[in-house]
């Protein structure tokens, strides 16, 4: 009995990991109609040895570990684009991208922007059925990329200052302050307006601008001024 419990573990995990190891015959073409969810795509970039662990604990522990930072390929493809961005400031189309990284094999690339589309680090626009026709970095894949870059905390101190120096402020006006571009500094106000500590107003055709602080924001400038 024992002995047949053991064949079947073992079968099964050679058979899961057979599957996680080939996920590329799978996900062929990762741009669906649809949005995408987290699909297997994001496997092979789990360390193998990962899988051959009997701990469920240590399995999810290092699931969540890599969630947490940028894969290698994920950080080229991000800080690629990003700083396309920054210059053209508009959509950004993949080929471009992609003959920007160059010796990035296609299958990785495109993959790689669907991980972070379902992560909420890019966003695409799907004009061409099987290919989006462009994409751009959102606000939450810059503050990501700043954060591994170890620059997210001066940037958004010195933004939260501006703002709680000049309540009303634009956001080139707030550009101009903390000597960032427009893309980073709107990037760290959506962020903060996510948190529920500012609040911002927007129009078309109208510059973002500050339309009200909170009161956790005020302190916490003022206890980073002592």
């Amino acid at each position: 009995m024992r002995e047949n419990s053991f064949r079947v573990v073992f079968y099964a995990s050679k058979i899961l990991a057979a599957k996680l190891r080939n996920p590329a015959k799978r996900c062929a073409n990762p741009f669906t109609p649809h949005p995408p969810l987290k699909t297997d795509c994001a496997t092979p970039r789990v360390p193998e040895a990962v899988l051959h662990s009997s701990f469920v604990g240590v399995v999810l522990a290092a699931r969540e570990a890599v969630a947490m930072a940028l894969n290698p390929v994920d950080r080229k493809v991000l800080n690629t684009a990003f700083g396309m961005s920054s210059a053209a400031n508009e959509p950004l189309s993949p080929d471009a991208v992609r003959l920007k990284l160059g010796g990035i094999n296609e299958e990785d690339f495109y993959v790689s922007l669907e991980i972070m589309e379902g992560d909420g680090l890019i966003e695409t626009s799907r004009k061409l059925a099987r290919r989006p026709s462009n994409f751009w970095v959102t606000s939450r894949g810059v503050v990501k990329l700043l954060e591994e870059n170890g620059q997210r905390p001066a940037i958004q101190a010195a933004v939260e200052k501006a703002i709680v120096a000049k309540p009303n402020s634009t956001l080139s006006e707030i550009a101009g302050a903390v000597a960032q571009s427009p893309l980073i500094v709107a990037a760290i106000v959506e962020t903060l307006e996510d948190w529920g500590e500012i609040d911002v107003q927007r129009g078309l055709g109208v510059e973002l601008q500050v339309s009200g602080v909170h009161p956790a924001l005020r302190r916490r400038v003022q206890e980073a001024g002592r």
